[in-house]
């Protein structure tokens, strides 16, 4: 006896500033990330748009490693933005500018974490429903004009 298989198709949305705003969440979160630093070392330290480019090259580099606690690619999963900005410390140490703390390190991961709370993302971008309305209806077989 042959079993009828469904046909189902797999939709993956990136959502950061897609469906959703979000790049500003971010933001928030490196600004948290510096000030705290700022608390840490004083004024010994970098300027914001220094410590947001190496980042960026971090969190860019990230994206294509595995997570060791996972044994899955970073890509684009949620542990990705926190751990950069702990690298980032541990890069910013190395330089010289603090001396490295792992309690530090909880904090830091958990600024990185607040990019992703709820109270952020009510807001879809324009148009954002008209597409998944129009994907839903095709996926069901509904005309859409």
């Amino acid at each position: 006896m042959s079993e009828a298989r469904t046909k189902r198709k797999l939709f993956i949305f990136d959502l950061d500033d897609t469906l959703i705003w979000s790049a500003y969440t971010y933001g928030l979160a490196l600004i948290r990330f510096y000030e705290y630093l700022t608390k840490l070392w004083g004024n010994r330290i970098p300027a914001l748009g220094s410590i947001a480019t190496f980042n960026e090259d971090i969190d860019a580099e990230l994206g294509k490693k595995i997570n060791p606690d996972t044994g899955q690619f970073y890509g684009f999963s949620m542990e990705r933005f926190p751990t950069s900005l702990v690298k980032t410390y541990q890069h910013l140490c190395g330089m010289g500018f603090g001396t490295f703390d792992e309690k530090v390190t909880q904090q830091i991961y958990r600024i990185g974490l607040s990019t992703f709370a709820p109270k952020y993302y009510k807001e879809l971008v324009e148009s954002a429903e008209e597409v998944l309305n129009f994907i839903r209806d095709k996926e069901i077989g509904r005309a859409h004009v």
